[in-house]
């Protein structure tokens, strides 16, 4: 029976051998096509046969200077990181990570990770939380919009036709509570 995991801050470099064992394959059966339109994009859910397999790699730089870092526990075993990078000036806060293993996948450590980052970034009077994903991503596409996120952009060159052919960049943010504006509003009357 699968019990929730248990979320902890990252532990450098003690953590770094359990992480590197971490799954983080995907197999995708659609990918989202990008349709070029005169005033801009539409994005059409497509079979991809054969079906496409990729596997993220954990950028170490980056997560060695997150502004936060969570990593999920289960029976005694990693199974999952997230961590947040913060851009002061307009006060977004940038999913850097979000991995489950393959083998936890579906079993609700994506959505304790993601809350959780969540809440820190509201806690940091954030505004919002925003997202990089790919167009052959579509089980993360998903997730994300089941999870509140809204698709903002995307980027058709961001990456190299060579290294990974077919990808489009997508990105998607979800608007956070800003307490700042609620101080200011507490007090006004109901309309």
């Amino acid at each position: 029976m699968w019990t929730m995991a248990t979320l902890r801050p990252l532990a450098l470099p003690s953590d770094q051998v359990s992480l590197e064992r971490l799954d983080l394959s995907f197999i995708s059966h659609a990918m989202y096509l990008v349709e070029r339109l005169p005033n801009g994009f539409a994005l059409v859910e497509r079979p991809s046969s054969p079906p496409l397999e990729n596997r993220y790699q954990i950028d170490w730089a980056e997560l060695t200077s997150a502004a936060f870092a969570i990593v999920a526990e289960h029976a005694g075993h990693l199974v999952g990181i997230g961590a947040l990078t913060i851009t002061e000036w307009n006060r977004r806060a940038t999913l850097a990570h979000l991995y489950v293993d393959r083998a936890s996948r579906g079993k609700g450590v994506g959505t304790q990770l993601l809350e959780a980052l969540a809440s820190e970034a509201q806690r940091r009077n954030l505004r919002a939380l925003w997202v990089e994903t790919q167009n052959v991503n579509v089980s993360a596409i998903a997730f994300y919009r089941a999870h509140g996120f809204k698709l903002c952009g995307l980027d058709t060159s961001l990456y190299d036709p060579d290294l990974a052919p077919g990808e489009t960049a997508i990105y998607f943010v979800r608007a956070l509570e800003d307490s700042r504006h609620q101080t200011l509003t507490a007090g006004a009357p109901a309309v």
